[in-house]
């Protein structure tokens, strides 16, 4: 993802999350006596917390489906280099080592799909075995003591 998208993606964020109102108190801001914008600046935060709050506990926000917010290793790696631009050198280079072990991760996770498809699992290698091993018919008394019995006159002669 490009600069411009992310950047886009952020601008739509707080477009989403703010009123026409709220955006005329913060070009206000700079106007207001310097003595009083610290107030004037935590009561503008206030007033989109609580607009925030009003969206977010909306029926129509907070009933989306489990599928949609799963995050799988592809929307992690998307959202890490969506925050690449913002972080500090310390933390881009923690970021790398956590892309380095998702991308760690998802080559054991191929290697034990390899692994599961090459080594068969109890069921199967019950049914491999059985191919070799004799029948349960096959250790008969009779046939035990007619193997016994050639054994010993084979050691006789």
């Amino acid at each position: 993802m490009n600069q411009s998208k992310e950047t886009d993606a952020v601008l739509a964020f707080d477009l989403l999350y703010t009123t026409n109102h709220i955006q005329m108190l913060k070009a206000t801001l700079p106007y207001a006596p310097k003595h009083m914008q610290p107030m004037f600046a935590i009561f503008i935060k206030y007033m989109e917390l609580a607009y925030t709050l009003s969206c977010v506990n909306h029926p129509l926000l907070s009933s989306s489906t489990a599928s949609e917010q799963e995050l799988n290793a592809e929307s992690i790696t998307s959202l890490i280099s969506a925050l690449e631009q913002y972080l500090t050198e310390n933390e881009r280079k923690k970021m790398n080592q956590i892309k380095n072990m998702m991308r760690n991760l998802e080559q054991m996770r191929e290697m034990q799909k390899i692994m599961d498809f090459l080594q068969p699992t109890g069921s199967d290698a019950e049914n491999i075995l059985s191919n070799f091993m004799p029948k349960s018919e096959d250790f008969s008394k009779p046939s035990i003591d007619q193997t016994i019995a050639q054994i010993f006159s084979t050691l006789d002669s």
